[in-house]
């Protein structure tokens, strides 16, 4: 234990700093920009494939009344039905895809 405090102390106190001269922030701007659209192509595959699920196993109707039952319960303040939540949930996961898939189309432009 008193070695390792011996080492901490002894690096500490013969600590040097150089300055870069903004070399840091030249070699970051010279850096080629990321051109992958394999990241892009799968979220949108994902995304178009779970509204494609989505829709042909009828699970817009149960979202609907799950949204639904779950304005009515939260409005006499009662704890919404696990069906309800499970709903809510994957609405939530969908607009999140949805945003961060927008964001990250964006970001790359």
């Amino acid at each position: 234990m008193s070695d390792d405090k011996q080492l901490y102390d002894l690096f500490k106190a013969n600590k040097a700093e150089f300055a870069d001269n903004g070399f840091s922030k030249r070699v970051m701007r010279r850096l080629p920009k990321r051109n992958s659209l394999l990241p892009q192509i799968i979220i949108t595959l994902c995304l178009i494939s779970g509204m494609v699920l989505t829709f042909w196993l009828q699970g817009d109707s149960s979202l609907y009344k799950g949204i639904q039952e779950m304005i009515v319960s939260l409005s006499y303040a009662q704890v919404p039905s696990f069906t309800a939540i499970n709903d809510y949930l994957i609405v939530l996961l969908l607009i999140g895809s949805i945003s961060f898939g927008l964001l990250y189309s964006y970001d790359k432009e």
